[in-house]
């Protein structure tokens, strides 16, 4: 891909999108690669980043070390930044959960992983917070350090599911 300038006025669609993954790519690396270092992984990361078509990381590689985690990124699934989706202003959380922008794609990877693993977690960027929120089915009590902020929800059939500060769910992560 060419190097091409994101804020040229007559940059067209194609060249938006295709910029666009590309960042998308990035942000899912810088994340999966502070996981690996938090975790004290930093020598998985070189063989990875080698053996991976694009050289980056991406957040399901750390389903080898965790096992009982899969993790993806949310990043692309969103039209725009959730900080200026008017639908997914704080309130809405609250009035209705299940109606939030990047809910239906998180139901989409929960059916298609929850039978394999334990927890199932979306990762995606927000203002505010430096690696983002996470979107998860695991128990609270176990992925949420005392003391950190957390949003629950409870639906039928005592399905729960958590967004959290990604940092603290890291924090709990393999404890």
């Amino acid at each position: 891909m060419r190097n091409v300038n994101p804020l040229h006025p007559l940059l067209g669609k194609i060249e938006r999108a295709e910029n666009s993954e590309v960042t998308g790519k990035q942000w899912e690396s810088k994340r999966a690669e502070w996981v690996f270092r938090k975790k004290g992984l930093t020598s998985k990361i070189k063989p990875l980043k080698s053996s991976s078509d694009d050289g980056l990381l991406s957040l399901s590689m750390l389903q080898e070390f965790f096992p009982e985690v899969y993790l993806t990124s949310g990043y692309l699934k969103a039209k725009i930044p959730i900080h200026k989706d008017t639908s997914a202003v704080h309130p809405a959380w609250f009035k209705g959960f299940l109606k939030l922008p990047f809910i239906e794609s998180y139901k989409d990877i929960l059916t298609s992983r929850s039978d394999s693993v334990e927890i199932v977690g979306m990762v995606f960027p927000r203002k505010g917070f430096q690696n983002g929120l996470i979107l998860h089915n695991g128990h609270w009590l176990n992925y949420v350090p005392q003391g950190s902020g957390f949003h629950l929800y409870r639906g039928k059939n005592d399905r729960v599911l958590t967004v959290q500060s990604f940092s603290d769910f890291v924090t709990c992560l393999g404890n």
